[in-house]
């Protein structure tokens, strides 16, 4: 934070956007008529992304109206979000100029066509027989015949999670019945509940590629897979004010720094 703190003192501008997820129903269909193209670019992952001016007032009131009738959930850009409103203060202090007072932010409707949730798998450093005796109390585990590419989409017609060890060994953990009452539906919230008492902490990595990786190099014992959360739970976070536990999801594909650059200053 205080590192994009400084940079915003020195540049007076919004370099990247908070990314920002709308609860408004219909807000995608008013954007899918064209405005004036602006520039374009193909990134490392072969997404498209198109920047559009839109001038006309009409369309601009429809927008604004559509954005500010309901709460917008923050899917990126929590420190930039946070840098902001500090900076706002620092600027206000000193009365200087009203740009401050707002922050560049990437708006879409919180609706499947718009974006894609995928988890944040976690990385520990005690063997996985370990974790699977710690969670015994929560989960019920059963051995895998063999670790294969369709692991994720196994796990949710399993609606289990997967514990996996070095040499690609998998555990399936499944829920034991009435054991989270009252905790919510969300996969990481359920995990450090179970593993809170043990004092066992997590790092974390996105992306089942990547987490195999780290156990073949020997950068983690083990590591415990963790199906998306839902959008339903995404949702009741933002209609409720709540908080999304850490660490929860990983939202793509995400917008880049520099196509829009916004100056603070008049």
């Amino acid at each position: 934070k205080s590192d994009r703190l400084d940079l915003m003192r020195t540049t007076r501008a919004n370099l990247s956007p908070v990314w920002g997820l709308s609860l408004t129903t219909g807000l995608s269909a008013l954007l899918t008529e064209p405005g004036e193209e602006t520039g374009r670019l193909v990134d490392e992952d072969g997404v498209l992304h198109v920047i559009e001016r839109i001038d006309d007032a009409d369309r601009i009131a429809s927008i604004t109206a559509a954005v500010s009738s309901s709460a917008v959930l923050i899917a990126d850009g929590h420190h930039r979000y946070a840098v902001s409103r500090t900076y706002r203060d620092e600027v206000r202090a000193q009365g200087g100029p009203l740009g401050a007072e707002t922050t560049m932010t990437l708006v879409q409707e919180l609706v499947e066509e718009q974006l894609a949730v995928a988890a944040i798998h976690r990385l520990y450093d005690v063997p996985g027989a370990d974790l699977v005796a710690a969670l015994s109390h929560h989960y019920d585990a059963t051995p895998a015949d063999r670790l294969d590419d369709d692991v994720l989409s196994e796990m949710d017609s399993r609606r289990a999670l997967a514990v996996l060890d070095r040499g690609d060994r998998v555990t399936w953990l499944t829920e034991k019945a009435g054991v989270f009452d009252g905790v919510r539906a969300i996969d990481s919230l359920r995990l450090e509940t179970a593993l809170h008492p043990h004092g066992i902490t997590p790092r974390y990595q996105h992306g089942f590629d990547s987490v195999r990786a780290a156990l073949a190099r020997g950068e983690a014992a083990s590591a415990i897979l963790i199906r998306p959360v839902s959008l339903a739970e995404i949702d009741l976070t933002a209609r409720t004010g709540t908080l999304m536990p850490p660490k929860s999801t990983f939202f793509t594909p995400k917008p880049r720094t520099g196509l829009v650059l916004r100056l603070l200053d008049p």
